[in-house]
């Protein structure tokens, strides 16, 4: 066979070309590494954004506050927090129930939508339903997942503080704005650096909207931060946390069958729970029994979530008070606390126009005192938190 010169240096460099480029394995490891930097990136990302929303939520507020001093400067008192010829307010779309964000909207720069309110007609009334659709952005959590309700009514993130107990909408409430009130400066004796006017709560499917002066855009401090029970996508991620219950005997898990006593901590007795429902239990009575650090799921979610083998067990008083919380959404004089998607806490407007995020581990006694405008307490600790 005939030969070339220089035949087996090409024939070199031909072979070292096929053998240029990535290895399956190596192209592998090249997607698994990327993956996992993809995947280091995603709560950071996540985090930058939800900072974003938290940002603009402080911002919503802040214009909200701002509006609040325009109105107090003209009219020289808060507007009231439900204007209705009698109370207690129900949480039906019954009555007149003008909210006060319907009677700040000219300060809030909503001069158009206040034009097309009459007041004098209702929340409800027909008239007023293509205004009472309209979303308003200062109204409006980025965080939260929803802006309108079921029957299309535009909702409000924010919701002034009536009272410092849980308790009707009535015209003998503590808080700031309640039904037919006219608080003044000179009203807030504990200072306007203790006093709450405004924070965030939660949004519900059937929630009346903000031109409704019912718990759509009223709540009160007799319940802690993120401890309100919610529907619908308030409630999605959010579980109820009750008691631990008493520490079992010493070798007991052992010689116990798991699955029978899972199924057993499952089921309240039947008394118990006609008890829970009979008592009616409000939202103190609750609290004393079951401490809550979030809104609590729906009955399916909280039993499918019982299923997991880490979830606690849960004993028959538990689950008693439980279902008397969840049973308070049905009571239409039910108002609730305050609460929000942000993590850990909610922002909220003072009477001194700052804007500040209390945690949800804040004292109860020290928020309930920011509710009540003259109690003549002295302030507890976490009473001035962050700004």
């Amino acid at each position: 066979m005939t030969q070339y010169p220089n035949s087996h240096k090409v024939s070199a460099r031909l072979g070292a070309r096929a053998h240029v480029g990535f290895t399956l394995v190596e192209l592998l490891v090249v997607i698994a590494i990327i993956g996992v930097l993809i995947a280091l990136l995603l709560p950071a990302v996540n985090a930058a954004r939800e900072a974003g929303r938290r940002t603009t939520c402080r911002n919503n507020l802040m214009q909200i506050s701002i509006a609040l001093q325009h109105y107090d400067s003209s009219f020289e008192t808060l507007p009231p927090g439900t204007i209705n010829p009698t109370g207690p307010i129900v949480n039906e779309p019954k009555g007149d129930h003008i909210s006060w964000i319907a009677q700040i909207l000219p300060q809030l720069g909503q001069q158009a939508v206040a034009r097309h309110l009459d007041l004098r007609a209702g929340a409800y009334d027909p008239r007023n339903l293509p205004a009472a659709k309209v979303v308003i952005a200062t109204l409006y959590c980025p965080s939260e997942l929803l802006s309108w309700s079921d029957d299309g009514r535009a909702l409000s993130s924010y919701a002034a503080c009536h009272h410092d107990v849980e308790a009707p909408i009535d015209a003998t409430n503590n808080g700031v704005m309640f039904l037919n009130s006219s608080v003044r400066e000179r009203d807030l004796t504990d200072g306007a650096s203790y006093t709450l006017f405004v924070g965030e709560k939660r949004n519900e499917p059937n929630d009346l909207g903000w031109l409704s002066g019912t718990r759509a855009t009223l709540r009160n401090t007799g319940t802690m931060i993120n401890a309100t029970p919610a529907e619908g996508p308030a409630a999605n991620g959010v579980q109820l946390i009750l008691p631990p219950p008493p520490p079992l005997p010493e070798g007991a898990l052992d010689n116990a069958d798991a699955g029978a006593r899972d199924d057993a901590a499952e089921q309240p007795t039947s008394d118990e729970s006609e008890n829970a429902t009979d008592n009616e239990l409000t939202t103190d009575d609750a609290a004393t029994t079951a401490q809550t650090v979030g809104a609590a799921k729906d009955e399916e979610s909280d039993t499918s979530s019982s299923d997991d083998d880490s979830a606690p067990l849960r004993t028959p008083e538990q689950m008693a008070a439980a279902a008397a919380i969840q049973a308070q959404l049905k009571n239409p004089l039910y108002v609730g606390g305050f609460g929000s998607p942000h993590s850990s806490g909610a922002n909220f407007i003072f009477g001194d126009g700052s804007v500040r995020f209390l945690g949800d581990s804040i004292d109860r006694r020290a928020f309930e005192q920011l509710g009540n405008r003259a109690d003549g307490k002295l302030p507890l600790p976490g009473m001035q938190s962050e700004h």
